[in-house]
């Protein structure tokens, strides 16, 4: 049992104000718990109404869809909007130590042999235009490589590639994949398995355990 409570916290002269919906759950002797266990935040401009989330960087009230996906977090969502982690990416990558992450990304890139765009047809029409993991293209596709280039193993794209999901491909960055689809739902797990681990075996010529002890391999020695 619980309770919610509803909060408007910023109203401007346009009329936009921010409503915070907070949870909180009730303990046996009836008192609530002064933590709220979940907390759920809109912008409303007359009719419109769209889920949003403070940034603790900026302090500007963002969608939900400027926030990268961190399932470590009680909401899922990084407590900072992708703007300012842009503008703090850009300043560090002109520091020593940021100019060489990005130097040595570049150097990685330029030794990875890159696949035909005829491969990128192939890829989008093998999955039917979907995200390999979700078989829906909701949320946007981009390509990610399954074997991260920051591994510094990666010698060829071809073989390597996956159309993924914009949200799934940043929620993955460079982890192994086996790793990543342990997190995920049943329904990507199951598709995964039975799916995206035969072809990608097959694009390499490799049975589905030889794939599989070839990933974890090169996660275990890579640089």
């Amino acid at each position: 049992m619980g309770f919610v409570t509803k909060t408007d916290i910023d109203f401007s002269p346009t009329g936009e104000r921010i409503e915070v919906l907070t949870y909180h759950k009730v303990k046996k002797d009836g008192t609530a718990y002064k933590k709220p266990f979940k907390t759920i935040a809109y912008k409303i401009t007359g009719s419109f109404k769209q889920q949003v989330k403070k940034c603790t960087r900026c302090g500007n009230w963002e969608a939900i869809d400027n926030f990268r996906i961190d399932k470590q977090k009680a909401d899922l969502l990084y407590p900072s909007c992708i703007f300012c982690e842009r503008r703090y990416f850009d300043r560090y990558n002109r520091t020593k130590k940021g100019r060489k992450r990005y130097e040595r990304r570049r150097e990685l890139e330029s030794k990875v042999i890159k696949a035909p765009d005829e491969y990128y047809d192939y890829l989008i029409e093998a999955f039917h235009f979907n995200c390999a993991l979700t078989d829906s293209d909701d949320d946007g596709i981009v390509f990610d490589h399954v074997i991260p280039l920051s591994w510094g193993v990666v010698t060829k794209e071809k073989g390597n590639l996956l159309p993924m999901s914009i949200t799934l491909n940043k929620e993955k960055r460079n982890r192994n994949i086996f790793d990543f689809v342990a997190t995920q739902s049943p329904e990507i797990q199951h598709r995964f398995y039975t799916v995206v681990l035969p072809f990608l075996a097959s694009e390499n010529h490799m049975t589905i355990q030889e794939y599989t002890n070839y990933i974890n391999h090169l996660d275990k020695n890579r640089h």
